[in-house]
């Protein structure tokens, strides 16, 4: 079978662990942090961009670190980055006041207004998060698209399915795209989340003293991190 180059990314996620839509956000999320270090650090749109969010959030702040960590002369990205960053806030912090006029006699009379302060608050998502989204929703259209073909329902039907959050998202999709797709998933759905209910429901009652005896299934043992990890999705980018 031919996979599609803008598809490739989704069709190999679905033979790995986990959410197929986490997969290939955390890789947009990864090139992405990859690029930025290497080859965009100087382009106009993406500082602009960066101004505008005030740099990253956490969780990406700490894929950039272990990134530059492992390849040599990125960490240099990052501090040309930083360095940006910074001066914009001090300009913008400095830019609160005006230069002093009168003195009073016990200090300056002069305040920055509670709406100036909350300016330097508001900033743009994190560019990788947005990044991250964006491949996200691009892949579950992909995949409501795609259903359809019998190799792609196969794939499908021996993956792990969505997480909670991507799995909302592919049935309000289907919703508006193909009543068949919609069906498909959420079908797939109840099933897959019954047979998750009945695992931690056996767990439960295999905890109890008078089950004592009875052996834990893999699959009961590890339902407490597969339902965790349904529904709060991926941990971190790879």
């Amino acid at each position: 079978m031919t996979v599609d180059p803008a598809s490739l990314d989704l069709w190999e996620s679905l033979s790995r662990p986990g959410c197929p839509i986490c997969r290939v956000r955390r890789r947009s999320e990864r090139r992405y942090a990859a690029s930025l270090l290497w080859e965009n650090v100087n382009d106009p749109g993406v500082r602009n961009r960066l101004l505008e969010s005030q740099g990253f959030c956490r969780t990406h702040t700490d894929l950039l670190l272990r990134l530059s960590d492992r390849e040599l002369g990125s960490r240099l990205g990052l501090a040309i980055i930083y360095e940006h960053l910074t001066r914009e806030l001090i300009r913008r912090v400095g830019g609160l006041l005006k230069p002093a006029g009168r003195r009073r006699l016990f200090g300056i009379a002069r305040a920055p207004s509670a709406r100036q302060l909350r300016g330097l608050l508001l900033a743009a998502p994190c560019p990788l998060c947005a990044a991250g989204r964006e491949a996200a929703e691009r892949n579950l259209w992909f995949l409501v698209e795609r259903l359809p073909s019998a190799e792609w329902l196969r794939a499908w039907q021996v993956s792990d399915g969505l997480c909670r959050v991507h799995l909302l998202r592919a049935l309000g999709i289907a919703a508006q795209a193909d009543p068949e797709v919609f069906d498909l998933l959420w079908q797939d759905a109840l099933d897959r989340l019954e047979t998750l209910r009945h695992h931690l429901a056996e767990f439960i009652r295999k905890q109890s003293w008078t089950h004592r005896d009875e052996p834990v299934s893999a699959a009961e043992a590890g339902a407490v991190e597969a339902a965790v990890t349904f529904f709060a999705g991926a941990g971190e980018p790879e």
